[in-house]
């Protein structure tokens, strides 16, 4: 039911990728509440992805890249990287969606 590979590209589009961190986006299959889902995990070194809008359209495009009519923040991301430069740290979020 969902094109996992399609909505991690239709995803990418939605941020704005820095030279000095790498995006990364990855979608898998689960479950919620009794319903087939995707999740899909947004993150990035440094600092949090760049997204133009506010969280509302933040959710309401994921939902549109998912092809769900529900979607919920599955988690948010936060883990330090090297002491000094922060190298290695993961800044992001965990959308679920589901029909």
């Amino acid at each position: 039911m969902f094109d996992l590979k399609k909505i991690e590209n239709d995803t990418r589009k939605m941020f704005s990728e820095r030279k000095y961190n790498k995006l990364e986006i990855s979608a898998r299959l689960g479950s919620h509440r009794n319903h087939e889902a995707v999740i899909v995990s947004v993150t990035q070194m440094y600092d949090k992805p760049s997204y133009e809008g506010g969280m509302l359209a933040l959710l309401q495009n994921m939902a549109k890249a998912m092809g769900t009519k529900e979607i919920d923040i599955y988690s948010s991301e936060s883990s330090s990287g090297c002491e000094s430069c922060d190298y290695g740290s993961s800044y992001g979020w965990e959308f679920i969606g589901w029909n």
